[in-house]
C-alpha cells in the first residue's frame, strides 16, 4: 500500500493548488504563498517553485501520515493520490469525520468518490456558495481516485440509467461563483449544508422525502398568510322543541310528585314513595337543564367577548 503521494499526485496538487509567487493575504492577518502554504508573516521576496514545492512536500507530510494511519481498505496509488488532495483541501481533522473515508473503510469506493461531490460550498462574503473551482476540483479528484484512465464499459443497451434524485438535487446550485478578487481566502465548507448533501447522497429516496409538498413551499413563500385559529364552538341556543320537551318532562316530574302526596294522605306510604322519588328527580333534572341553558347563553357571550 502507498504511504506517499506520487509525482503525478503531486503534479495534480500543484495544478489544483495554484503557484504563488507574491503572498495572498488572508483576512486573519497571515498569508498564503507558493502551492497553497499559509504561514504567518509574509516572506521577504517572492518564492521560487522549487522552494514552493518544497513548502508543498512538507505540508503534505502530515497528510500522507494520516492516511497511512487512517486508510483501512486496500488503497492504490492514484486513490492515496486523490485522497491526499482531498485531505488536503478540506482539512485533516474533517477528512477523518468525513464520509470519504467512512465508504471507503467500508470498502465501497464508488460511494466515497460520489460523497467528494458535497463538499464544493465555501463562504463569499460570509454567505455558503458553490465554488465553480472547487466543483472542478472534485471532478479532477474524482477522476483520478477513479483511474479513468482504465475504463469500464458501460453498454447502453445492457445498462439503462435511471435518475438519482439526491444527485440531481445535488448537481444543481441556487448559483455558482468564480473564486473571490479580495485579497481573503474562503473560510471551511458549510457544516449543515454537507449534512444535508451527504445525506441525500446516501439514499436517492430520501431526496423526496426532504422535498415540501407545493401547497407548503407556496405558505413558505407568503409570510403574511393570516393564520387560522380554531377555537370551540359555543353551544347552540335551546330550540322551541328542546324547551318543550324538558317543560313537559318536568310537568310529568310534578304530576307524578302530586299524586304521591295525594297517595300519602289515603295512607298508602308504599305508593307515596314509588311516585315522589322519581317525580322530584324527573322535576329537578328539568329545571337544572333550563337553568343552566339560560345562564350559558346569558353569560357565555360575554365571556367569550
Amino acid at each position: 500500500m502507498p504511504h506517499a503521494v506520487s509525482t503525478e499526485g503531486l503534479s495534480l496538487l500543484k495544478r489544483l493548488e495554484g503557484f504563488r509567487a507574491a503572498p495572498l493575504m488572508l483576512a486573519d492577518g497571515r498569508c498564503v504563498v507558493g502551492y497553497g502554504h499559509v504561514q504567518a508573516m509574509a516572506p521577504n521576496a517572492p518564492v521560487t517553485e522549487a522552494e514552493a514545492e518544497a513548502l508543498l512536500r512538507a505540508d503534505l507530510a502530515p497528510v500522507e501520515a494520516m492516511l497511512a494511519e487512517r486508510l483501512l481498505a486496500p488503497v492504490s496509488q492514484p486513490q492515496f493520490d486523490a485522497l491526499a488532495s482531498f485531505a488536503f483541501s478540506i482539512g485533516i481533522a474533517t477528512f477523518t469525520k468525513s464520509d470519504v473515508l467512512r465508504r471507503f473503510n467500508a470498502g465501497e469506493p464508488i460511494a466515497a468518490a460520489c460523497a467528494m461531490d458535497a463538499w464544493r460550498k465555501s463562504r463569499v462574503g460570509g454567505e455558503p456558495a458553490v465554488l465553480d473551482a472547487l466543483v472542478r476540483r472534485r471532478a479532477a479528484e474524482k477522476a483520478v481516485f477513479l483511474d479513468l484512465n482504465v475504463l469500464v464499459p458501460a453498454p447502453s443497451a445492457f445498462v439503462a440509467p435511471e435518475i438519482d434524485h439526491a444527485a440531481s438535487i445535488l448537481g444543481q446550485p441556487t448559483r455558482v461563483l468564480a473564486l473571490p478578487a479580495a485579497a481573503t481566502a474562503p473560510a471551511g465548507p458549510d457544516e449543515t449544508a454537507r449534512k444535508i448533501a451527504s445525506i441525500l447522497a446516501a439514499d436517492p429516496n430520501t431526496a423526496h422525502a426532504l422535498k415540501p409538498p407545493p401547497v407548503m413551499a407556496a405558505l413558505d413563500d407568503e409570510e403574511d398568510e393570516p393564520v387560522l385559529v380554531l377555537t370551540e364552538r359555543a353551544p347552540a341556543p335551546n330550540t322551541a322543541a328542546d324547551i318543550t320537551g324538558l317543560a313537559l318532562f318536568g310537568i310529568a316530574g310534578a304530576g307524578l310528585f302530586a299524586a304521591g302526596l295525594v297517595a300519602l294522605n289515603e295512607g298508602q306510604t308504599a305508593a307515596f314513595l314509588l311516585l315522589t322519588a322519581p317525580g322530584a328527580v324527573m322535576l329537578a333534572s328539568a329545571a337544572w337543564r333550563l337553568l343552566k341553558d339560560a345562564a350559558l347563553a346569558r353569560f357565555g357571550s360575554a365571556l367569550r367577548g
